[in-house]
């Protein structure tokens, strides 16, 4: 797992893959959905382009991916298709990363401009620090009761998802 960083401030990947992974699979009972969603939550550092453009900007801006995400959500309710499946949780993993962000000590830009110094920072964190640690420790034990609760932990829920994995694997192999 990839853990690096710009400028230090943001939250290391795997904090944001392993939470937004449990969140996703908290919500949806699926592992597909959550390793997608957790392989899209790294995309807003990604996109940066190794510094080519400036940390917690446009990258980071919220308003686009949450159009996108409520398009793509509109035209997959109307149209199951299995691509629209895959760019959607992909988002989701982006949207989450947002919001992790969010909660740091520097936050997101919320303004009408991707540039603008209007954040939203609540303060819980600052990486490389226990408090980083500490909130995704709380966040993971929030999901996996969420998840417990829901029953997707149990081995008939696992089997069932990892039996569909293989069915899948299997179509797309053309068997």
């Amino acid at each position: 797992m990839v853990a690096w960083n710009v400028t230090g401030r943001e939250m290391r990947w795997r904090n944001h893959q392993m939470i937004t992974g449990i969140a996703i699979y908290s919500i949806t009972g699926g592992f597909l959905s959550a390793w997608l969603a957790a392989a899209g939550s790294v995309l807003p550092d990604v996109l940066e382009l190794n510094g080519l453009i400036k940390h917690r900007t446009v990258t980071h801006w919220p308003y686009p991916y949450l159009v996108m995400a409520a398009v793509l959500y509109a035209l997959e309710y109307r149209t199951p298709s299995i691509v629209l499946y895959l760019i959607f949780f992909m988002l989701l993993g982006v949207i989450f990363h947002l919001l992790l962000d969010g909660l740091s000590i520097t936050g997101i830009p919320v303004g009408l401009k991707p540039t603008s110094n209007r954040r939203v920072a609540l303060n819980l964190y600052t990486t490389f620090t226990p408090s980083e640690d500490l909130t995704t420790a709380g966040l993971i034990v929030v999901f996996l009761a969420i998840t417990c609760f829901r029953g997707f932990l149990n081995t008939q829920h696992i089997q069932l998802e990892l039996s569909m994995i293989v069915g899948l694997l299997g179509a797309l192999a053309g068997r």
